[in-house]
C-alpha cells in the first residue's frame, strides 16, 4: 500500500511538473511571439485576446485572468455534464495555465525587443518566421502539458459536451470551427481599432495555430501516427471499458481472447483514440489494471463517428 502512495504521488508530482514546463513554454510563446506580432492563438485564450484588446492593456484585468474568467463557464458546465472526476484535472490546468500567461507577461516584457528586434529587415520583421516559431514553442508548450495529463480547459470541453447534441459532427472539426470564429473575431477587433482590414493577422494566426497543432502531435508521439489503436487485455475489461465510456466519450469493443499457454478466455478491449487522449487511456487502464496488457499500434487512415478522413483530432 505504502509502495502504491508512493509510486502515486510521485506520478503525481511529475505530471504537475509537466503542466508547470508546458504551461511556461506556452506563455513565453503567447508574450514574445504572438501578442506583441498580432497574433491570435484560438480557443479560449484567443477569444480573451480579443476582449483585452477591447478594455485596453491598462485595465486591471491581466490576460490570464481574462481567460481564466471565460473559462469559468465551460469548467462548470464540464462538471455538471460529465461529472468532477473529468473536469478536476482541467480546473487545474487553467488555472496554472492563466497565471503563467501572466507571469511569463512580466518575465518576458523586453524580450522581444531584445531578442526579435535586432533580427529586423530593411525596419521590418518576417512575421511568417514569427507565426512560424511561436506556433513551434505554442505547440510544444501544449504537448508537455498533455503529456502530463492535463488540458487547458476551454473549447476542448465545450467540444465534448457538444459532441452529444451533435453526434455527426467530430471533436477535432468542431474545434477547428471554433478557433476559427476565434479567430474571426480577433481580426474583427484588431481591424476595428486599427480603423482598417488586418486581414494578414488572420493568415498568420491560422499558420501559427496549424505548425502549433502538429508539433503537440509530434510531442505526443513522436514520428508516429496521429490516430492509434489500442488493444487491451485485462480481468477488469467491464470496469476499463466502462471508464472509457463514461470519462473518454470514445467507444469501446469487445473481442473474445485465448491464451493458448493457460487455455483461458479472456475479453479484449479494442479503442481507437487520438494522439492527444494516449497519455490518458493509459492512466485510466493502470488506475484499473496496474498488470493489464496493452498495445498501442499506428494507424494510417481513420473515418467514422468520433473522426473524420484525413481529420484526426
Amino acid at each position: 500500500m505504502e509502495k502504491w502512495i508512493e509510486s502515486r504521488i510521485g506520478k503525481e508530482v511529475k505530471d504537475f511538473l509537466f503542466l508547470l514546463l508546458g504551461c511556461l513554454i506556452a506563455g513565453i510563446a503567447i508574450n514574445v511571439f504572438y501578442i506583441p506580432s498580432g497574433f491570435n492563438m484560438g480557443g479560449i485564450s484567443g477569444l480573451a485576446q480579443s476582449f483585452y484588446l477591447m478594455i485596453g492593456e491598462n485595465s486591471i484585468i491581466s490576460l490570464g485572468m481574462m481567460s481564466m474568467l471565460l473559462n469559468v463557464p465551460l469548467l462548470l458546465m464540464g462538471w455538471k455534464v460529465f461529472g468532477f472526476k473529468m473536469v478536476y484535472r482541467s480546473i487545474i490546468g487553467t488555472v496554472v495555465f492563466s497565471f503563467m500567461i501572466d507571469f511569463t507577461a512580466w518575465l518576458t516584457r523586453d524580450w522581444f525587443q531584445a531578442i526579435i528586434g535586432p533580427l529586423n529587415i530593411g525596419g521590418h520583421t518576417d512575421r511568417l518566421v514569427l507565426a512560424l516559431f511561436g506556433g513551434v514553442l505554442f505547440g510544444l508548450g501544449l504537448g508537455v502539458i498533455f503529456f502530463g495529463h492535463y488540458t487547458t480547459g476551454g473549447t476542448d470541453i465545450l467540444a465534448f459536451v457538444a459532441k452529444k447534441s451533435f453526434p455527426h459532427l467530430s471533436i477535432g472539426t468542431f474545434i477547428f470551427v471554433l478557433d476559427m470564429i476565434v479567430i474571426a473575431i480577433y481580426v474583427t477587433t484588431l481591424s476595428v481599432l486599427k480603423g482598417q482590414p488586418d486581414i494578414m493577422s488572420a493568415l498568420y494566426s491560422l499558420v501559427a495555430l496549424y505548425v502549433g497543432a502538429k508539433l503537440t502531435d509530434q510531442v505526443l508521439l513522436g514520428n508516429k501516427a496521429s490516430a492509434q489503436a489500442c488493444y487491451i487485455i485485462s480481468d477488469q475489461a467491464e470496469v476499463i471499458a466502462k471508464s472509457i465510456l463514461e470519462t473518454m466519450n470514445r467507444g469501446v469493443t469487445g473481442l473474445k481472447g485465448q491464451g493458448k499457454y493457460t487455455a483461458s478466455y479472456k475479453e479484449v478491449l479494442f479503442i481507437v483514440v487520438s494522439a492527444k487522449e494516449i497519455p490518458d487511456l493509459k492512466r485510466l487502464v493502470h488506475d484499473a489494471d496496474p498488470s493489464a496488457f496493452m498495445i498501442v499500434s499506428d494507424v494510417r487512415e481513420v473515418a467514422g463517428e468520433g473522426f473524420v478522413t484525413d481529420e484526426i483530432f
